[in-house]
């Protein structure tokens, strides 16, 4: 039998202790009668997992170097933890190796991911939705861009209204099934290029959904906690609260800046710093990154620019490209037909649908140039140029509840880096009449250009396997 001796022993730190333990001197800690380990196990899980940081290896083509934000506030709000359980405080080291991971992904972009996971992770994504295209019969150079290149024209002042599923079928259009499981880029059969993609959601991680869940009562909690007037909850978007956030330039406003949201300020920090939110804007931000690269590449040469140059602007999150944020509170979010003739026109929307709801019923994304509806359930991921397709939802069913995150950029924005970040009327008055018209003419072949940034499925796959290649060759030298 071993011999226990009773000398103490000490640790590294010097605490010194016995192995020893007189066991009838011990007393049982007895928990209170109500007591539940889940929630603790739970929020220990969020606090260890960091979904903010680590949000979907979808490892893009290109690099995502975006400036970090100033620090926010922690949030307060930890939806999936049960009202009344106890706070836990997160430890120096764990804020740390946070702070590491995300200066990686600054320094590295969303590669980083795709490197400490398998090489292969996002040439099997590609040419796995490769076998679930949808062609569709579409000119995309008659949609309604403006004359400028940098926004849309307008719908029109027609009263649009709410329509189920059967009235679009009555009227021919088709309905695309979509579980959330797989992936579906929308193609132009005339051109062969990618200009909206239906993104599937991260296999095998069923994190995600809980993501999607805790990103869903935040966003109902702050509807049920916030204040809002009449036309916050009554506007051409449909009769539901919402909260646009982030970097803007409209009608009006010289320089960029940011939205001021008043008396929701301090529940928009709490939504933008909760780690479910901010991984599923890494997410939109990186499947952005992957279906459409050279776009992504664009936004990027004018956006990390523009933040350098006026300091003052704060990105809604660090590691998503877009600068615009809109939280669809609900509590049954149904969008009416419309466009977002304010955003990029070749630009991309991210649109992510969450709530409680059958997806087969109701909440369809309706797109009415391409008479498509498609089905979008919870915890779903649509990119489409929200700016030139006009589009809407269907209504949900009784006692069923939806909300939408949606991501975007203004194309102001765009104009005003190349004007030498100035006005349209300061960079006339800083120029020769020569300079000037040759930068006007710029705006004859922008809409085209930028529709050019699309890719082919056969550019996204010959990347994706070039990009595996390198990473296998790159992980077989030892440099990762």
């Amino acid at each position: 039998m071993a011999n226990l001796s009773p000398t103490p022993r000490t640790t590294r730190s010097g605490r010194r202790f016995s192995s020893m333990v007189d066991w009838g001197t011990v007393q049982p800690v007895v928990c209170p009668p109500n007591f539940s380990l889940s929630p603790l196990l739970k929020q220990a899980i969020e606090f260890n997992s960091d979904g903010c940081t680590e949000a979907f290896d979808f490892g893009g083509t290109t690099v995502l170097n975006l400036p970090l934000d100033a620090k926010r506030p922690a949030s307060d709000i930890n939806p999936v933890q049960p009202s009344g359980s106890p706070q836990k405080k997160v430890k120096r080291s764990h804020v740390h190796r946070r702070k590491k991971r995300n200066q990686r992904v600054v320094q590295d972009g969303h590669q980083a991911a795709a490197k400490a996971a398998t090489a292969r992770t996002l040439c099997d994504l590609v040419e796995e939705a490769a076998q679930t295209t949808v062609q569709v019969a579409i000119q995309l150079e008659s949609l309604p861009a403006s004359s400028c290149g940098y926004r849309a024209k307008s719908k029109g002042s027609s009263k649009p209204g709410v329509h189920a599923v059967e009235y679009y079928k009555n009227l021919g259009y088709s309905v695309l099934k979509n579980d959330g499981s797989k992936t579906f880029p929308l193609i132009d059969s005339s051109t062969g290029r990618v200009f909206a993609v239906v993104v599937g959601k991260p296999k095998d991680d069923p994190t995600f959904d809980l993501c999607c869940e805790g990103a869903f009562e935040a966003m109902k909690h702050t509807r049920q906690t916030e204040t809002f007037n009449y036309d916050e909850t009554h506007h051409p978007r449909g009769h539901y609260a919402v909260i646009n956030t982030g970097i803007t330039r409209g009608p009006g406003s010289g320089t960029p800046c940011n939205l001021n949201n008043g008396s929701h300020s301090n529940a928009v920090e709490k939504l933008l710093c909760n780690t479910h939110i901010c991984r599923l804007a890494t997410y939109a931000s990186a499947a952005f990154s992957v279906w459409a690269p050279d776009l992504f590449q664009y936004y990027k040469a004018h956006l990390d620019p523009l933040m350098q140059k006026e300091n003052h602007l704060k990105k809604n999150f660090e590691k998503s490209i877009f600068t615009s944020a809109a939280f669809n509170l609900g509590p049954n979010v149904c969008t009416l037909s419309h466009r977002d003739c304010m955003n990029c026109p070749f630009g991309w929307c991210a649109i992510q649908s969450l709530g409680q709801f059958d997806h087969t019923l109701g909440g369809h994304l309706v797109l009415e140039d391409l008479k498509l509806l498609v089905e979008f359930p919870p915890g779903c991921l649509i990119l489409i140029p929200s700016a030139v397709l006009t589009h809407a939802n269907t209504p949900i069913q009784v006692g069923e509840m939806r909300a939408s995150f949606t991501q975007y950029c203004a194309g102001a924005l765009f104009r005003y880096v190349d004007n030498n970040f100035m006005t349209q009327d300061e960079f006339r008055a800083s120029v020769t009449g020569e300079e000037f018209e040759a930068k006007m003419k710029e705006k004859e072949t922008r809409w085209k250009k930028g529709l050019e940034l699309f890719s082919t499925l056969d550019d996204l796959v010959e990347r994706a396997k070039a990009f595996a290649d390198q990473m296998e060759k790159t992980v077989e030298e030892g440099q990762v």
